[in-house]
């Protein structure tokens, strides 16, 4: 087997890390404050995307994404990801 460099932008990392949790990408939560890497890998993985707004980049940021970028949804930090989660359950 060849060795294949992968970022979190890569389809191919998307489908390694639900094949280990053995679930379908579109089961998937892609957490991340960057819009260019785990809100796009997210989106073309059809993975639910979770935008951290205390990261990178303020909520404004985040609505004025195209569609192909723009999280499902947008939290203010990392401490609601618990609450959402329950809640999503």
């Amino acid at each position: 087997m060849a060795e294949q460099v992968v970022g979190k932008r890569s389809l191919h990392a998307l489908r390694c890390a639900a094949r280990h949790l053995q679930v379908a990408p579109e089961e998937l939560a892609v957490v991340g404050d960057d819009p260019e890497l785990e809100m796009a890998m997210a989106r073309r993985g059809d993975a639910l995307a979770i935008a951290v707004a205390t990261g990178i980049h303020a909520t404004d940021r985040f609505t004025a994404l195209p569609p192909e970028q723009s999280p499902h949804i947008t939290i203010d930090g990392v401490g609601r990801l618990p609450d959402l989660l329950t809640r999503r359950g």
